[in-house]
């Protein structure tokens, strides 16, 4: 139920299970993905929370993969796959994958410079996605990089650093992966920088 919220609504996403099973992802140790899924539905629940100025802490976390403390970047699209605001963190700032994405859910529907806050006029017609970092890891050749598995983070020695998504649908080489990342951290095409690369865990709400 998407509106209108404020204490005392609960919200909720459903999925369906195909074949009795739920899927799995091997980059997780053994946890099942379901066990994140229901983020992009938290990260729709602050931002409702936000527009109708309601307040209160985000929800206690659910299984052992909640608890986690990683970077969590929020992606709002609208129906047809446009982006309407993406924000996220590197490294964590709060003290699990909740607390993370109830936070970042903010800073990408109302504080994302590239577009205007979202309304609640709009709000029913959007999308959210959750992608959880996993810790990145050093390399030392653009060589190792794949834009459809791995994110890249660009740090020059100064600071400035930029950072792109792994499995941008516009982005298919590591070229592009590599120039746009600099651009995004104000980073000459000739600086020396260093390379790092991510996975993620990638949630979002079915369409």
């Amino acid at each position: 139920y998407e509106g209108p919220f404020g204490v005392g609504y609960g919200v909720a996403t459903l999925f369906a299970e195909k074949s009795g099973t739920a899927p799995t992802d091997s980059n997780q140790t053994g946890m099942e993905k379901t066990d994140g899924t229901v983020l992009p539905g938290l990260a729709r629940r602050s931002v409702a929370v936000a527009l109708h100025c309601a307040s209160g802490p985000p929800p206690t976390p659910g299984n052992d993969y909640l608890h986690l403390d990683r970077g969590v970047f929020v992606t709002i699209r609208h129906r047809d796959g446009a982006l309407r605001g993406c924000v996220g963190t590197i490294a964590p700032t709060c003290a699990n994958l909740v607390e993370e994405t109830w936070c970042n859910a903010r800073q990408a529907a109302f504080h994302d410079r590239r577009f205007s806050p979202v309304t609640a006029e709009e709000f029913a017609d959007l999308r959210f996605e959750i992608s959880v970092l996993h810790p990145p890891e050093k390399v030392s050749s653009e060589r190792e990089l794949d834009p459809q598995r791995y994110g890249v983070i660009v740090s020059a020695h100064d600071g400035r650093r930029g950072l792109l998504l792994p499995a941008i649908e516009e982005i298919q080489t590591r070229e592009e992966q590599l120039r746009i990342a600099r651009e995004k951290g104000w980073i000459g095409p000739d600086e020396p920088v260093t390379l790092q690369r991510f996975e993620v865990d990638h949630f979002e709400e079915p369409s």
